[in-house]
């Protein structure tokens, strides 16, 4: 985080020290009137405006999307995944030289979400024990740390032919730590039964601090993207 932080500071100091140089040799505040780009990447689909505030620097802002889900059976143990991802970024673009070359550097809101669910009246394993004769249910979530900061590089194609289009690339890490939680119950046909239950709830403590000792290793998330911009 501080590493993330610390370059993020760097750039934006280089971009302020350089705009101010290029102010001294009157340059226009601006060059063009911004451009939109669609793209798809692996935060979602999304859309992105592009303001320009000089020749050398504008800011971005976008939204995005993705949603998928997924159901399978698995020793009588039925299983779902839904994939909810939603977020929004604000991103200053420098361009250092006369072309489409770019640093970037913001932050994303963070709202991806991943959650996972599992029933089961057979059986089902948690973690390294098999549990049989109760009914279980299990409601997981994956989710993210809400304000991300985000540093990268693209590069933005001149138009194609006589359009007003062209292509853009932009690949980057966003800092976004994964926060895990699961929660289960279970039920037994007879007090007898009961130590089925606290052996699961055991189970299921176990289970969460594994995943999230899993999740602390995995920290950076990586944004590649591939879009089709239109110039204003």
């Amino acid at each position: 985080m501080k590493k993330i932080i610390k370059t993020s500071v760097c750039i934006a100091t280089i971009v302020l020290s350089l705009n101010a140089k290029t102010e001294d040799k009157h340059i226009p505040e601006k060059t063009g009137d911004g451009h939109i780009t669609v793209q798809t990447s692996t935060m979602g689909l999304g859309i992105e405006y592009n303001y320009p505030v000089n020749s050398v620097l504008s800011i971005g802002f976008g939204v995005n999307q993705f949603n998928m889900s997924k159901t399978l059976t698995k020793n009588e143990a039925h299983y779902r995944a839904a994939v909810n991802f939603q977020s929004a970024s604000i991103i200053s673009n420098y361009h250092p030289w006369s072309n489409g070359f770019r640093l970037r550097a913001g932050a994303y809101y963070n709202n991806n979400k991943i959650n996972l669910s599992a029933k089961s009246t057979g059986s089902i394993t948690i973690g390294d024990t098999r549990f049989t004769n109760a009914e279980i249910s299990i409601n997981g979530e994956f989710s993210f740390k809400k304000v991300a900061p985000y540093i990268g590089i693209g590069y933005g194609s001149e138009p194609i032919g006589d359009n007003t289009f062209s292509l853009d690339v932009d690949i980057g890490v966003m800092q976004s730590p994964v926060q895990v939680q699961l929660i289960g119950t279970c039920k037994v046909a007879t007090p007898a039964e009961s130590t089925i239950c606290q052996e699961f709830n055991s189970s299921l403590a176990k289970e969460e601090a594994t995943l999230k000792e899993g999740a602390d290793r995995f920290k950076l998330y990586p944004v590649v993207s591939l879009g089709l911009s239109y110039r204003f």
